[in-house]
Order: structure tokens, then sequence, then C-alpha cells
């Protein structure tokens, strides 16, 4: 079921997770169904049933408390904090992200916790609440970075540049959106799943949109030549990746 859950093939997934959840619920095994139905929650929120999704990670979260597996709690907590971030009930997704951070925190789990920074300068954003959105992207890009976890650390980078460019560093925006342009077209060249790379392939435009629109702010500053012919090239090379792609799509060879 996970298995299907990482193809992308969210029906399949389901349809084995609840089989998978039933036999550890006539085995009476509640760790593996805390378990299950955390990836049962996780088929339905990537598939969009917010509610369901919603439902299953309530019913882990209780039995992960029960058993006082506080990893797992994290987690769940964590991905509880998605699907209100979601439903734009963003006060209460940082209030269980918030959760997740200090359990992952006293548990020394690193790559969970910029994980969690990464959600939480999310929800913070969507708050309107920048100052505090830029300092948990900060946090997040840091830690992911430390890590080697390449794609928390592109997301981040995205963020920390919007705040970089709010506080008027567009030097520092720029270098950081560079930064982050790279990683994503690293990072979704190695994915196998086309539904994975399609969702990418939205994250790397957002990155050369960004980055064409910082360059030719500096340019309006500066005057500078050079900053606009990097915004018409990074403008070409967005167009171009957006062409391989259609390509790809249509199954032809290039």
């Amino acid at each position: 079921g996970v298995e299907y859950k990482e193809l992308g093939d969210y029906e399949k997934g389901i349809l084995y997770l609840t089989q998978a959840l039933d036999i550890q619920r006539e085995t009476n095994d509640k760790k593996g169904e805390a378990i299950v139905l955390n990836n049962l929650g996780g088929c339905y929120l990537l598939s969009g049933d917010l509610t369901k999704a919603e439902e299953l990670y309530l019913q882990s979260l209780a039995l992960r408390r029960l058993m006082k597996a506080r990893g797992g709690e994290a987690n769940t907590l964590n991905n509880l904090g998605q699907v209100y971030d979601r439903h734009d009930n963003h006060a209460k997704a940082v209030e269980y992200l918030e959760q997740a951070l200090k359990l992952r925190r006293e548990l020394g789990d690193k790559a969970g916790e910029a994980i969690t920074l990464r959600n939480l300068a999310k929800s913070y954003g969507a708050l309107g609440e920048k100052d505090k959105a830029g300092e948990y992207y900060a946090a997040a890009n840091a830690l992911a970075k430390q890590l080697g976890d390449r794609r928390v650390e592109a997301d981040s980078a995205y963020g920390l540049a919007l705040a970089e460019r709010g506080r008027g560093e567009l030097d520092r925006a720029i270098e950081t959106v560079e930064g982050g342009l790279a990683l994503t077209e690293q990072t979704r060249n190695e994915l196998v799943n086309p539904e994975h790379r399609v969702t990418y392939l939205a994250s790397v435009m957002r990155y050369y949109e960004l980055y064409t629109e910082l360059l030719a702010e500096r340019y309006a500053r500066s005057k500078d030549g050079h900053d606009l012919a990097l915004a018409l090239e990074a403008g070409e090379r967005a167009r171009a990746r957006g062409l391989v792609e259609l390509l790809r799509e249509a199954r032809v060879n290039i």
C-alpha cells in the first residue's frame, strides 16, 4: 500500500492499506494499526479527501499517544498540520505543527524538525505573520542544508527568498533563489513518478518567475545590463523546460 502511495496510485494504496488495517485490528496489533492509519491518512490527503484524512490521522494520533510512541505522535501531528493548512485553517495548523516541532526537538529528530519548520513557515505566512514565517524558513533552510535534505532545502529557499525580498535584501534574495532553483531542478530530474514530476515542474516554474522578477527589480535600480540579460535568459530557460515536459508527456523522444 505504501509503495502505491509513493507511486501516486492512491486508489490502490487505499485498497491495500485498508486490507492491512483489517489485519492489524484482527490481530490486535495497536502499533501496526497506528502506522497503517497514518499511511492511509496520507493517501486520502494526497488524493484531496481532507475530511477522511483528518479522521484517520486523529485515530492514529490517539493510538500513538496511548502507546506513548512519541516519534509516531510527532509525525501524525505534523500530518494533521498539513490537513488543516489545506483546509485554510492555518491557526489550527500552527497549533498542531508547534506540538510536532516540540516533540521532534525533544527526540533529536533533525530531519523531522526541518520538515516541520518548513511547514510552520508556510502556515505563519498564510496567517500574514511574515517575520515569523521568514524566521522559520531560515531555520528550515539551514537545518536542511546541514542534513543534506535537498527537497526541504529547495522548498524552504523559495519562502526565504520572499522574506529577504520583503526586508529589501535583494542581492541576498537573488542568491537564495538561484540556489533553490538549482536544487529543485536537480531533485526533479531524479523523480520517476510522472505525477511527482508534474508537481515539481510547478515548483521549478515558480522559481523561474521569482528569479526573473528579482532580477528585473534589481535592474530597475542599478540599470546593470547583466541583470537584464540574466532575466531574459531565465525566461527562455523556463519556456524551454515547459516545452520539454510537454513533449515528454506526449512521449516524444528528445
